[in-house]
């Protein structure tokens, strides 16, 4: 004898198959394909049953595993000299000059970031005043 359960779900089952049975792609379908189908999600819920010590020690290896991608990602970056990023903004400048749609706005905005890294090139060219004081030696003879 069926339970009230198994009774109800067969109910549903036979009314869900008479609504779907004219639905392109259901046309081969059973109520044995539709059990079937349900009772695969039983066997595997497709998660995992896990108790408080295994979702922190799962937590931690993450975080573990994060730290380290950014440490990764960290020493790949390379520091791009002032000298470079003028050059670059300058052959920029140059390209968006030649295109035919060219915004007024975006060649500003290149001339900006070109003027700026040429400001940081030139200070780092400059010679830096040495902090003593410089003397004068006098020879007698």
């Amino acid at each position: 004898m069926k339970s009230a359960d198994q009774t109800d779900l067969d109910a549903v089952l036979d009314n869900w198959f008479v609504q779907k049975k004219n639905v392109e792609g259901f046309e081969n379908c059973g109520i044995k394909e539709i059990t079937d189908w349900l009772n695969c999600e039983l066997e595997d819920a497709g998660f995992q049953f896990l108790n408080d010590e295994e979702i922190i020690a799962e937590v931690r290896h993450s975080l573990k595993e994060d730290e380290e991608d950014d440490e990764d990602e960290n020493n790949s970056q390379v520091k791009i000299s002032n000298n470079d990023a003028f050059e670059c903004f300058s052959k920029d400048l140059a390209w968006l000059e030649q295109q035919e749609q060219c915004d007024s706005s975006e060649l500003m905005l290149l001339r900006k970031l070109r003027d700026r890294a040429s400001r940081q090139r030139m200070t780092n060219l400059r010679q830096m005043k040495l902090p003593f004081k410089s003397f004068k030696i006098n020879f007698h003879v």
